[in-house]
This record gives C-alpha cells, sequence and structure tokens, in this order.
C-alpha cells in the first residue's frame, strides 16, 4: 500500500510498498521502500528504505536509511 498525494511527479522510479508522499513531491531514477516524503520534497538517483525526508528537503545520489529535517540537503 501507498499514499501518493497530489501535484507529485514521478518519474523512472519505484515507490513501494508502505510509502507515503506528500503532495508537490518530485521523485526522479529513484527507489523508495518503506518511507515517508514529505511536502514539496525533491529526490534524485535515490534509494531509500526506512527513511524520513522533511519538507522541502532535497536528497541527491544513493542513500539509504535516512531520516533527514525540514529544508535539508543531502548529496
Amino acid at each position: 500500500p501507498c499514499y501518493i498525494g497530489e501535484n507529485v511527479k514521478i518519474a523512472n522510479s519505484v515507490i513501494g510498498p508502505y510509502t507515503s508522499v506528500e503532495e508537490g513531491a518530485e521523485i526522479v531514477n529513484s527507489l523508495v521502500r518503506k518511507s515517508i516524503i514529505q511536502q514539496d520534497s525533491r529526490l534524485i538517483y535515490a534509494n531509500l528504505n526506512n527513511s524520513m525526508v522533511g519538507k522541502s528537503a532535497k536528497v541527491e545520489g544513493k542513500v539509504s536509511d535516512i531520516s533527514i529535517s525540514d529544508f535539508s540537503t543531502m548529496h
């Protein structure tokens, strides 16, 4: 089961299982499992599992099992 909010952009990515993607998020070339992606976040080439990405945060590159706060950037 997954939740995908409004105005979410997903390209070349796999989402789920057990994942929530909030409104306005963008996920590109990524794999996201068992995670919460909050509003207006951006994931590019990310591999996330059991993770939490805060509002308006940006994750770029291969990363796994993270928790980052709002307005953070991780390369």
